[in-house]
């Protein structure tokens, strides 16, 4: 079978370099020491299940590779595996993790790698193929270990800009006034968490897939190393979250207190007036201050002292 290129793009991978093939491609014939690395980017289920069926796998398992490539996973079905990674983009403008994914099918000398994902770590993978002749040598895991280091940065880049609206949030909790950021936190708590669940998979990714290829230790580790840093990064942004958000609940906490104190403490001196005003509104008929002059400013001046006295005492006390 050919892949059509109005779908798939391909690039024949030797020793010389990474070489573009136009028109349709062909699988069959791939002479040793040569790959090929083939794209589709955001195909729809019916391009891509004939290509994933000709690279060796039955209609069922094309299927569920199709099906399931919403979700990390890695399988093997006899010579073909396939790797399903979450790639991960980021929005500044609204602090936003963008996950998509990347599935990649290797069958004998061939890769295909599908991207559903808005970032593309495909051009600057292939890039970095160009430029590696010991990773062609490598063949098709060195394409899958291009395409992994790729998701790799985009982790990293990921989760740092996550710290950065941590702590910029961190900041913002705890500035001078009253700062209800609770619904920034809770975002960024599900943003973090989806970054999360995108870096978890690629370490399993790097300790049973790659590790089993025969790549260098040294570039797995370099792999891992920066995998691992992408996973402690946003952990810690999630602890610091965490703690955030206790901060933030008793502030919320303190604030409705005292404005609880404020309502009673304004309840409390409002009270007065209303009592003796509400004793002189029975109406009695004998009550002596009634008929002295200077009943009603005597009155007015005890009621406006007694205020004076409890607006005072609450002051002091830090109520009001």
């Amino acid at each position: 079978m050919t892949f059509p290129a109005a779908v798939f793009r391909a690039w024949r991978c030797d020793a010389d370099g990474v070489h573009p093939l136009d028109g349709d491609i062909s699988i069959t014939g791939v002479p040793d020491g040569t790959f090929v690395w083939i794209e589709a980017d955001h195909p729809t289920h019916e391009q891509l299940k004939p290509a994933i069926t000709a690279l060796g796998l039955r209609p069922d398992q094309a299927h569920q590779v199709v099906s399931a490539s919403q979700r990390p996973q890695q399988d093997t079905y006899d010579d073909v595996h396939v790797v399903v990674l979450r790639a991960l983009g980021y929005t500044e403008a609204t602090s936003s993790v963008l996950p998509g994914t990347l599935t990649v099918i290797v069958s004998g000398r061939v890769l295909l790698a599908v991207r559903a994902c808005q970032d593309d770590p495909l051009t600057p993978a292939r890039a970095m193929m160009e430029r590696d002749g010991q990773l062609r040598a490598y063949g098709v895991w060195g394409g899958v270990y291009a395409i992994a280091t790729q998701l790799a940065a985009g982790y990293a880049q990921v989760a740092d800009e996550l710290a950065k609206d941590v702590t910029e949030l961190e900041r913002k909790v705890f500035a001078r006034g009253h700062n209800d950021v609770i619904d920034q936190i809770y975002f960024l708590i599900r943003e973090v968490l989806e970054c999360r669940n995108g870096i978890e998979p690629m370490s399993l990714a790097v300790d049973d897939l790659l590790a089993r290829r025969g790549l260098p230790a040294t570039r797995l580790r370099e792999l891992s190393r920066h995998v691992r840093w992408a996973a402690t990064s946003v952990r810690d942004s999630e602890y610091l979250l965490s703690s955030i958000l206790t901060a933030q609940q008793g502030q919320i906490t303190m604030w409705q207190n005292a404005d609880m104190r404020k309502i009673s403490a304004w309840a409390a001196v409002i009270a007065v007036p209303t009592l003796v005003s509400s004793v002189y509104g029975m109406n009695f008929a004998h009550m002596p201050e009634l008929s002295w002059r200077f009943g009603y400013p005597v009155t007015v001046g005890i009621m406006a002292l007694i205020c004076w006295t409890l607006y005072r005492a609450f002051k002091r006390n830090g109520w009001l």
